[in-house]
């Protein structure tokens, strides 16, 4: 199963997320890539931008370290933020288990917030030009196939 379809079907059974996504679209929230297809804000957006395993003397462990990059984009510094809050909320700490929702579940084994900032860097899309987000990197553990 995919950490990331896992990470929007968790993202979107949240109301306190969804309920700021004004116009109720999941669709704002997805990969980075996305939001061409489905532009305004706000809007979630996410990546993978790193992996570390962890081996054991007979190979690979089956526990996989991945570092996501959340974006949360809006009008204003003070949306992003909220919208930031939010996710941070919902992850932050999340406990060993299940992850996710639906047909798109993994085994988690824990999630930490490793960093968190505005960020100016040029936007992903013309269609983000004049607006403002919020960057989180987490730090998700969970099982994959060896």
């Amino acid at each position: 199963m995919s950490l990331l379809a896992a990470l929007r079907a968790f993202l979107i059974q949240r109301t306190a997320i969804t309920d700021i996504i004004v116009s109720g679209d999941a669709a704002r929230i997805g990969p980075a890539g996305a939001h061409a297809e489905h532009p305004g804000v706000p809007a979630i957006r996410y990546q993978r931008v790193g992996a570390g395993r962890e081996p054991h003397l007979r190979g690979p462990g089956g526990i996989v370290e991945r570092h996501v990059e959340i974006n949360c984009w809006a009008d204003t510094l003070d949306d992003a933020e909220a919208l930031a809050k939010q996710v941070r909320l919902a992850l932050d700490g999340h406990p060993k288990g299940d992850f996710g929702a639906g047909e798109h579940i993994i085994n988690c084994r824990g999630i930490t917030l490793e960093d968190e900032g505005d960020n100016d860097e040029p936007p992903i899309d013309a269609s983000l030009v004049g607006k403002q987000r919020t960057t989180m990197t987490f730090s998700i553990w969970h099982t994959e196939t060896t």
